[in-house]
């Protein structure tokens, strides 16, 4: 995020058409380095071939503390750091344009996106 790694963004991969073939698409967390595995909403490691729609986010208490397991955002009114553009569930074309990622047959180990902030 804004030219680092970040840490603990959650990332929700939705099939993007009707040609990917799985149902409740895939989510990842991004480690301290950035980096992440994406797991099939079974929770096993990997997703389909297919076009998918990425989001971001990341969400922190008011005083800038992650939020804790079992906590929701609304409960502890916690915000955003992810930028609109790319935690939006709903985007334009343009935006979806940039959130897409297509898995080949073969897979695939090198998806990076440049996200930003909402303080950017």
């Amino acid at each position: 995020m804004d030219g680092k790694p970040a840490a603990n963004v959650r990332m929700r991969l939705v099939p993007n058409n009707d040609t990917t073939k799985t149902v409740g698409g895939a989510w990842a967390m991004t480690g301290e380095d950035g980096k992440f595995k994406v797991m099939h909403w079974t929770n096993k490691e990997g997703i389909p071939a297919g076009s998918y729609l990425v989001t971001f986010s990341k969400y922190v208490k008011p005083d800038g503390t992650p939020l804790q397991a079992g906590e929701s955002p609304a409960m502890v009114n916690a915000k955003e750091l992810v930028a609109p553009m790319w935690s939006n569930p709903t985007p334009d074309l343009m935006v979806a344009i940039a959130r897409r990622v297509d898995i080949p047959e073969s897979g695939r180990s090198d998806i990076a996106f440049a996200i930003t902030s909402a303080t950017n």
